[in-house]
């Protein structure tokens, strides 16, 4: 009678085991990093990363673009969203170089596309393009 019960064990702990490693294979198939760097004249002057999330409804790309060895160190961060047919959803840039922050953001809704960009003290907007 032990001898079940410890089977019976077992087959409960392994899978659990099973269903929660599970989950991370899911999360580990639905993101992926990619990795560049950028050379010019043959010296390393920034690297470009990528991470790529598709979730149930979305595809999402990140990239930070960072460039520390040029003459201003300029950091890029971008992010793209396409839905499930790979329509455009949205898109966000910020830009930062020397204190100075740029953001440009657009987004669309049914036909339209609205539009905001920021620079230093001043912005711009349009809606329903």
């Amino acid at each position: 009678m032990r001898k079940i019960y410890i089977a019976v064990f077992a087959i409960l702990v392994s899978g659990a085991l099973l269903f929660m490693g599970s989950f991370f294979y899911l999360d580990k198939e639905k993101h992926k990093v990619f990795f560049y760097t950028v050379n010019i004249n043959g010296h390393d002057t920034g690297n470009i990363k990528v991470d790529k999330y598709i979730t149930d409804d979305k595809t999402i790309y990140k990239s930070v673009d960072s460039e520390p060895f040029g003459l201003n160190f300029t950091e890029i961060r971008s992010r793209i969203t396409l839905n499930e047919f790979g329509a455009f959803v949205s898109y966000m840039k910020e830009s930062a170089s020397k204190g100075v922050q740029d953001v440009v953001y657009l987004e669309s809704s049914d036909k339209n596309i609205s539009f905001v960009a920021t620079s230093r003290s001043e912005f711009a907007y349009l809606t329903g393009l």
